[in-house]
């Protein structure tokens, strides 16, 4: 009896040093883990916050509501945690992963509140700010700065638009040149004319034609052939005073100054921008051309669309 008695003991402690080791090694991993998280989630020691700065960053949101201070934030691997608010986007509806330019507004606890400034959706080839829609590679730009319940976005090949959440209409860009095997856009728009559609003209100086039952038609010019489907005929007259076509004309009249900077860069100094012409490329670059009676030369300015009009090259050509 003594003898099993101690033979039990002796199981009995061999279990207790197995779960106290268990023990300690779990409190040493998840030490390790609690210092390999911390190193990950920390803000950045050297990363300095000014109240006024801005940046571009990537990440995904979330709602974090503490109006008025902030109402989202966003997670990261270099921050612990980002706050976000914006006066003029409604991030409730991207809770998805995106890139955002912002501004710093306030500073609490060391821990930054952002104005969001822009959103980007490189998929989508879709930039948003103050409530306007610049879908890059369709070059369309739906001004809704003042019509805070219209908003867009893109599925597949169409943009939809929507009031309300609701859809109101979508819109599909077509290259005449495919559609009509090498051609442009002439042959459709004399059609068009010849064939006395229902048409009218917006104050921005395009014409609707009338193509079907909802269903409308516009040019940019000779390249590029929009339709717009769905969609009753005095909410197109409406829509069309917000719809922008990006062609030659909205690049100079909204990139003006910026391309007479770049031009005066490699000294050619342009008072008054005379002729101008545009190539667009595949890769979201648009080539734009300009000169004045007085010079000999030419400016071809580079614009890469998907950083916000930045320019990429600048190039004098002579006549």
């Amino acid at each position: 009896m003594v003898i099993r008695t101690f033979q039990k003991q002796r199981n009995i402690k061999k279990i207790l040093s197995i779960i106290v080791i268990m023990l300690v090694w779990i409190i040493i991993v998840a030490k390790i883990s609690n210092v390999i998280y911390t190193e990950i989630t920390k803000p950045d020691q050297n990363q300095e916050f000014h109240i006024g700065e801005t940046m571009n960053f990537a990440g995904e949101i979330s709602n974090e509501n503490n109006f008025p201070l902030y109402t989202h934030k966003i997670t990261s691997r270099k921050w612990e945690v980002i706050f976000l608010k914006s006066s003029n986007i409604n991030l409730n509806k991207y809770s998805w992963k995106l890139e955002i330019h912002w501004e710093i507004k306030d500073i609490k606890k060391d821990i930054p509140i952002l104005e969001v400034i822009s959103i980007k959706f490189p998929e989508q080839g879709l930039i948003i700010k103050n409530n306007t829609y610049f879908f890059v590679k369709d070059m369309l730009y739906l001004d809704f700065s003042n019509q805070s319940q219209l908003s867009a976005k893109k599925e597949k090949k169409e943009i939809k638009i929507f009031y309300w959440e609701e859809k109101l209409s979508s819109a599909e860009r077509f290259l005449c040149s495919r559609v009509l095997r090498q051609r442009d856009c002439t042959y459709l728009i004399e059609d068009y004319g010849n064939s006395q559609k229902e048409n009218f003209d917006s104050y921005r100086w395009y014409t609707y034609y009338k193509h079907g039952t909802w269903l409308w038609t516009v040019f940019d010019g000779t390249m590029f052939w929009y339709i717009f489907k769905d969609i009753e005929e005095e909410t197109m007259l409406s829509l069309s005073n917000i719809i922008k076509i990006v062609d030659k004309n909205f690049i100079v009249n909204n990139k003006k100054e910026v391309i007479k900077e770049a031009c005066a860069s490699k000294w050619e100094i342009i008072q008054q921008i005379g002729s101008t012409s545009v190539q667009y490329e595949d890769n979201n670059q648009v080539h734009i051309t300009v000169e004045t009676a007085k010079s000999d030369n030419r400016c071809k300015v580079t614009f890469d669309m998907r950083n916000e009009w930045e320019i990429t090259q600048v190039q004098i050509i002579k006549k």
